[in-house]
């Protein structure tokens, strides 16, 4: 039979209710009293029903997370996605809170939201911003129950709470370390604009070639996902003789350029220098290694945890919206001028 709170309050010589306050933590008991309380479950092997006292404190100590189980590509094979739960996972942990993840596949979001609302599964929901809709979010709000956006949202921006990537300033922060390092024709390279990250680091990098009076050339070369028809894009670019720096959105795209700069004798970096948004997984694995721009997704997985961990401790909090910043990691592919 498994030992009970009245088990631990008989042997202690205490009220059950002295064990229970000792156990959730919400009341003034003498440190000698409590020494005897530990010791007594430890000494018996006692172990509180988290669950029961949770219910009974009017909270499930879990957040859930929503993933989209019928697109792999936005789940545990995306790597950012996974770092992202990762750092959600921590910082739940560290204040004591369980992460559950529940996925869609055959219903809609609010659905999802409402069923996990309804039958108290946790305390709130982080949702990814390319499955958010402005029913899940008129309902939420309506009901005060706390949510945070994982990613800057397609709509009602300030009606929520979201933490993303500041893409923009990744772009912006390339351009003018390329121009210090002694390059004037700047392209960007790589993503079709329908994802809203990509929108934004061509923003960026237009905002940032339109206001540098040392650039001379510019050009958005946007392209499919397909790698043979990306390369085939950068051997156009690189081709003209026109730009002697890119910056890539990604590290396929990157790859892309340095194969067809290999192939038309364009040497990296005397002649064209290349940047690439992220590290992972190719950027220092290829010859020469290349610069980037670290997102750190596992950072934005942490906050967005810790504004909801508030919002449950206080369903008055304002809305937040961050944007985590980039890092620029110098590597060979832009240290032009024999600086290696």
């Amino acid at each position: 039979m498994s030992v009970t709170i009245n088990d631990i309050a008989k042997k202690v010589g205490v009220s059950l209710s002295t064990v229970s306050r000792v156990i959730n933590g919400n009341a003034s008991i003498s440190e000698a009293t409590k020494e005897k309380i530990y010791s007594a479950m430890n000494e018996l092997d006692y172990h509180p029903n988290s669950i029961a006292r949770n219910l009974a404190n009017g909270s499930t100590k879990t957040i859930s997370l929503i993933i989209d189980v019928a697109n792999n590509s936005d789940n545990f094979s995306n790597m950012f996605f996974y770092q992202s739960i990762s750092g959600i996972e921590k910082t739940t942990q560290m204040q004591g809170y369980n992460l559950l993840i529940s996925g869609l596949l055959n219903s809609t979001l609010e659905k999802t939201v409402r069923k996990i609302f309804l039958e108290k599964k946790s305390d709130g929901i982080i949702i990814p911003s390319s499955l958010l809709d402005r029913q899940t979010v008129s309902f939420l709000n309506k009901e005060k129950f706390p949510f945070v956006v994982l990613g800057e949202p397609p709509v009602l921006k300030t009606g929520c709470s979201w933490v993303d990537i500041n893409n923009s300033q990744g772009s912006e922060m390339a351009v003018s370390y390329l121009v210090d390092r002694g390059y004037r024709h700047i392209a960007f390279f790589g993503g079709d604009g329908s994802d809203l990250f990509n929108k934004y680091r061509i923003k960026g990098y237009e905002k940032a070639a339109a206001s540098n009076e040392m650039l001379s050339g510019s050009q958005v070369v946007k392209t499919s996902s397909d790698k043979d028809q990306m390369y085939e894009a950068a051997l156009r670019l690189i081709g003209q003789q026109k730009f002697d720096a890119v910056i890539a959105n990604d590290n396929i795209s990157a790859y892309c350029i340095l194969k067809a700069a290999t192939k038309l004798g364009v040497n990296v970096p005397e002649e064209l220098g290349i940047i690439t948004f992220d590290s992972y997984p190719l950027a220092e694995f290829l010859e020469p290694q290349l610069t980037s721009l670290d997102i750190d997704t596992a950072s934005q997985g942490e906050m967005a945890a810790e504004i909801l961990l508030k919002k449950i401790q206080n369903k008055d909090n304002t809305n937040q919206q961050i944007l985590v910043s980039v890092r620029l990691q110098e590597r060979q592919s832009t240290r032009k001028g024999g600086d290696r």
